[in-house]
């Protein structure tokens, strides 16, 4: 879905606040080891067997700077389950980069294709919010991509080639998680209007946070 009118045309590339289906999720309803449903402007995403999840979608934005965010919450499941957000993948889902997190506080960021390498991992006392939601965003700028957990940077790394344009929401074995919203964004120009002091006004036409919810 593009916003094409005003301020949103500028700053806003893709929009999903999880209300109903209208960007075309795949996969809904119960399969053999996990399901997937929206429900109450949430993502529910609930894996009952050792199957990883992974519930993709193209908005068609690989070849432009963005920023991609989402709202994530480990509803349950092992606190070292990680679970996160997945871009640049391939239209098959086998190769993708990955921005993942568990509830002891781990976070890392992954190459992922045959194995799954870890290209940084950290950990941080308080920095994730276990059983909360928490916010992760991915900033492409040329070849340079920066990560931030919950509004602080954690890593920058160059990646001159991705494997395609498909992103996607990836869970461990046997955990339910909620994805609260997903946005991609023109990320330069949020910065723009934030220094310019229009955060008001940016936060009310771009993407109008719905910060948690059941």
């Amino acid at each position: 879905m593009l916003l094409t009118a005003g301020l949103s045309a500028q700053t806003n590339f893709f929009h999903e606040p999880f209300d109903d289906n209208k960007n075309n999720w795949p996969f809904l309803g119960n399969h053999d080891g996990y399901s997937l449903a929206i429900q109450n402007g949430h993502l529910r995403v609930e894996s009952t067997s050792n199957v990883i999840v992974r519930t993709f979608i193209n908005p068609k934005v690989d070849k432009i700077d963005y920023g991609l965010s989402v709202e994530m919450f480990l509803e349950k499941g092992n606190a070292d389950g990680l679970i996160g957000l997945c871009f640049g993948m391939s239209e098959d889902g086998k190769d993708y980069y990955s921005f993942m997190y568990d509830n002891t506080g781990f976070y890392g960021v992954y190459k992922n294709g045959e194995e799954m390498k870890l290209l940084f991992g950290g950990k941080e006392e308080g920095l994730v919010k276990r059983f909360e939601y928490n916010d992760l965003l991915v900033v492409k700028d040329g070849n340079e991509y920066s990560f931030e957990l919950n509004h602080k940077q954690i890593y920058t790394t160059k990646i001159d080639n991705t494997f395609g344009d498909f992103i996607a929401i990836k869970t461990s074995a046997e955990t339910t998680v909620k994805v609260n919203e997903l946005n991609i964004y023109n990320h330069k120009r949020a910065m723009e209007l934030s220094k310019n002091g229009l955060d008001n006004l940016f936060d009310g036409l771009v993407f109008p946070k719905k910060k948690g919810g059941n």
